[in-house]
């Protein structure tokens, strides 16, 4: 069974690959291909409604799949899911009409609390296996498989978004739904596959911070040269990132993510510091290195420039989130899967208020006075 994986230009292409790499994390019958981003241009062709202000029909949506389908030469035996953060009209997380899926990628964090990523790989399997059970989503009265009361079954309807995270959380398939899947005769290699996919979803959303509050965290430390150690390991990454994390560091309320912009003074500052490390102007009482540092003032305002025209790209929200992204993949790579969500950058919602933050406290942060701005 082929399901190809696809996005709109739109949607971050980091985050896309993460949710890739989660559906293939399980192996088993079903194969899902990286089908790559529909340009835009593209899209003004085969959907000329996408870019409109106004959320878009489900017509609109299967139009734009199918149309993409013929585009492709894809099967008509082939599954397609559009990920994109394109509202729909009835504000749903995701729908499926015969092989054809969309999954909207916005707010999974701001209701499950978790990265993204999982909820949207979650919804891709549950649309997956809501088309081999024939669910009728165009008329919920009468389909008895959709439940309109919230109790954990992967097929809850969720008419209230944040109930979403009972069926995250839950997991389960209930008899009536066991007893469709039965009728449907769904093959058993596939169903398994769903199964051990949810399952492992499940754990990485659910369990990832049950187990935190038992031990003793190692400490984040920054020395005066940039370098980055979390305990003993040294976790490697770019310039562009370092600035954006040791932000973080250093703001330990967290940053709300409609005020990226705010910071972008300090965050230019911090990556020029790492940057260009030569050229940090001293005090001296020398008339001759007085003068040489004006000279060097005059390389650092140039050099100013070039940073700031960077840092200006880096807090702009899709290439932020994209950023964060590549973060929190290198810190994954160097700390493990488990460990690695403490020191992450994540996306939480606080006093009613959706912030970017690293949770760690600040007792646990030792960094050099070089970058606390």
């Amino acid at each position: 069974m082929k399901v190809y994986i696809s996005s709109t230009f739109d949607y971050s292409e980091s985050e896309f690959n993460e949710v890739l790499f989660l559906l293939n994390s399980v192996p088993g019958a079903i194969n899902f291909v990286n089908s790559g981003s529909v340009d835009e241009n593209v899209l003004q062709i085969i959907s000329p409604d996408y870019n409109s202000d106004l959320p878009m029909t489900f017509e609109g949506f299967w139009s734009l799949i199918n149309n993409y389908r013929i585009l492709n030469k894809i099967d008509n035996a082939d599954y397609v899911t559009l990920l994109t953060p394109k509202r729909n009209i009835l504000n749903w997380f995701s729908a499926f009409q015969d092989r054809n899926i969309f999954v909207d990628t916005n707010d999974w964090d701001f209701y499950t609390k978790k990265e993204s990523k999982y909820g949207v790989a979650f919804s891709v399997v549950e649309n997956l296996l809501q088309t081999l059970m024939n669910l009728n989503i165009k008329s919920l009265s009468s389909e008895p498989n959709i439940h309109r009361q919230t109790t954990g079954c992967i097929n809850d309807l969720c008419q209230k978004k944040e109930d979403i995270m009972f069926k995250l959380r839950d997991c389960y398939i209930c008899e009536s739904c066991k007893n469709r899947i039965k009728k449907e005769k769904i093959a058993v290699p596939v169903i398994l596959h769903l199964i051990h996919l949810m399952e492992y979803l499940r754990k990485q959303m659910v369990d990832n911070f049950s187990w935190l509050t038992e031990v003793e965290i190692d400490h984040v430390k920054v020395d005066s040269n940039g370098v980055l150690k979390i305990g003993d390991v040294t976790v490697e990454m770019g310039e562009q990132n370092k600035s954006i994390y040791f932000l973080f560091l250093i703001t330990p309320e967290g940053i709300p993510t409609q005020n990226l912009d705010v910071h972008r003074d300090v965050l230019s500052r911090l990556y020029y510091r790492l940057k260009h490390p030569e050229n940090q102007v001293t005090v001296s009482e020398s008339v001759l290195e007085k003068e040489r540092n004006v000279n060097r003032s005059m390389v650092q305002e140039s050099k100013m420039k070039e940073v700031n025209g960077a840092v200006k790209l880096l807090v702009e929200n899709k290439r932020f989130r994209e950023e964060k992204s590549k973060i929190n993949r290198k810190i994954k790579e160097a700390l493990g899967l488990k460990m690695s969500e403490l020191y992450m950058i994540h996306n939480l919602n606080e006093n009613d208020l959706k912030v970017y933050k690293v949770n760690i406290e600040q007792d646990n942060i030792f960094i050099d006075g070089k970058f606390i701005l």
